[in-house]
């Protein structure tokens, strides 16, 4: 993948547009992959001119307006990409040819910063591994082709059961939890579609936390008013909580483990960690007590050493009872982002057919989305703007330990 990048920006020079945290991260990606970065642009004005993590930051226009197409621009923010894109397409540009948002072109850099080695036998992949070139490379192993898809036999598997017979014993109580929603109406009503600029307050139009997520996340702390909000991964979501934590004059202290949030979260937060979760200190996960909410939103990829592994093989099983936590990104009964090779779905599936250690499913919102017609009457009956449906999905699936 990493070749392909560099023909694709051979003998052009590269832009990130948005030179605040995310685009420190992506320069930082790109120094590894060795790859140079001409500059920054900003629509802010009062950057314009100056330097931004030792780069010049320059005025899109600048840019925008040359004839020849020797550059690319690479979207380095989150709340004005359809701004960035409409901008470009006006002047000609072509996504993926001559721009990409962020996260379609630097997931690949993070692992991709060292030539590729083939791996053709089990053999050679020790080889490799004992080499360390899985510390920042690609390692192809061909003996057993991989083709990444849901599968249709999966909806009648016994996890799919799993999911969908504790909803029809439990039909009432989710009911009873989509009501807390509905409680706060007034306030989801007040909350923009679109990014207000605050850092502190949320929007519903944030790609990442869909308005069920972002909702489901306020009213559960309203009415947990836990000690503490353990996050893995910040973000929109640290938003949500703060905004529920002043609203409500909860207790609740918001502690942050991630080592680069989508936007700025430090303010809103009594802890922050800026580490990935497999360089935390094991230890900190033995203070957790069952007044706590957790929610693990990470890489959602199981690898040796990865936040999934650690989270499902070495937190998960130790977490106290009582404790109610969700896993981000979860579709069960069903599957999802398979061409993103996101497996953590299946960890917990393994989890839930081997009995969950007796925990709770508390709130699925995927399948009460998807399967069911709770939601349906949450949006006819909240009155939200016409783009903010809760019925259109969520990703958190929601567990309380037993």
């Amino acid at each position: 993948m990493i070749k392909l990048y560099r023909e694709l920006l051979s003998g052009r020079e590269v832009f990130l547009w948005g030179a605040g945290i995310l685009g420190k991260q992506c320069l930082e990606w790109m120094e590894k992959a060795g790859i140079p970065l001409a500059g920054f642009l900003d629509s802010n004005e009062a950057k314009q001119g100056s330097v931004a993590h030792g780069k010049p930051v320059y005025a899109p226009a600048k840019v925008l307006r040359r004839t020849a197409r020797d550059y690319y621009i690479v979207f380095s923010t989150d709340p004005a990409k359809r701004e960035m894109a409409r901008i470009c397409r006006a002047v000609g540009l072509r996504e993926g040819v001559d721009y990409s948002s962020y996260e379609f072109f630097f997931p690949y850099l993070a692992v991709d910063c060292r030539p590729p080695r083939m791996v053709t036998n089990s053999t050679d992949l020790i080889a490799a591994l004992d080499g360390r070139l899985h510390d920042l490379a690609v390692v192809d192993i061909c003996d057993y082709p991989y083709h990444p898809a849901p599968r249709e036999s999966f909806s009648r598997s016994r996890i799919s059961r799993i999911v969908r017979e504790d909803f029809r014993r439990n039909k009432a109580e989710y009911a009873r939890k989509i009501g807390l929603l509905e409680k706060y109406a007034a306030v989801f009503r007040n909350i923009p579609y679109d990014d207000s600029g605050s850092a502190a307050d949320p929007y519903w139009g944030n790609r990442w936390m869909s308005p069920l997520d972002g909702a489901s996340l306020y009213a559960f702390l309203a009415g947990l008013n836990p000690g503490r909000y353990i996050e893995i991964g910040s973000g929109n979501s640290t938003k949500f909580a703060a905004k529920s934590i002043r609203d409500n004059a909860l207790r609740t202290k918001i502690v942050s483990i991630d080592p680069g949030p989508r936007v700025e979260v430090k303010a809103l937060c009594a802890e922050s960690y800026m580490t990935p979760l497999e360089q935390m200190d094991m230890t900190f996960f033995n203070s957790l007590t069952g007044d706590d909410v957790l929610v693990f939103d990470g890489s959602h990829r199981s690898f040796p050493n990865s936040d999934v592994t650690v989270f499902f093989t070495e937190i998960l099983p130790e977490l106290p009872s009582g404790l109610v936590y969700a896993i981000h990104d979860i579709a069960l009964p069903d599957e999802a982002y398979t061409e993103r090779y996101y497996n953590e779905q299946y960890m917990l599936a393994v989890y839930l057919l081997a009995g969950g250690m007796g925990d709770e499913i508390y709130f699925p919102s995927m399948h009460l989305a998807k399967h069911t017609d709770l939601l349906t009457a949450l949006d006819e009956r909240m009155g939200m703007e016409k783009q903010v449906s809760f019925a259109a999905g969520g990703g958190f699936f929601w567990m309380r330990k037993k």
